[in-house]
């Protein structure tokens, strides 16, 4: 019994693994990320929830250099012969630490951005 039990168990967590692999597979997800739930169902959204925010983080990393790439063009060269104060974070940085912070949502940062570069007002 004690083998059964153990060869069972063996068979478990192999199907376990593959389901997790077929999942991360599947949603772009990594294993280690959702190979620690339980249920099949609770694996399956985890990694729907991870992929969304995958997507969402990289959606907002694209735009957040868009803005960086718009600010650099629109910046004159600097002139150090000027007397001046060291520049702080820019207005874009500070957008995506107030996102990450939780002060505002994706689509605040979104809207702030296109904001920033000029597409809307």
């Amino acid at each position: 019994k004690a083998q059964n039990y153990i060869l069972q168990n063996q068979m478990e967590q192999q199907a376990k693994q593959t389901y997790a692999l077929n999942l991360a597979q599947q949603y772009g997800v990594q294993v280690d990320e959702i190979i620690g739930y339980s249920t099949p169902d609770a694996m399956e959204l985890a990694a729907k929830n991870l992929a969304g925010r995958s997507k969402e983080i990289n959606e907002l990393k694209a735009e957040l250099e868009r803005v960086k790439k718009a600010q650099k063009a629109s910046i004159p060269p600097q002139n150090y012969d000027r007397a001046g104060g060291v520049r702080g974070r820019s207005s874009a940085e500070q957008e995506v630490d107030r996102y990450n912070n939780g002060d505002i949502d994706s689509s605040q940062l979104s809207e702030n951005a296109k904001r920033l570069i000029g597409i809307i007002s």
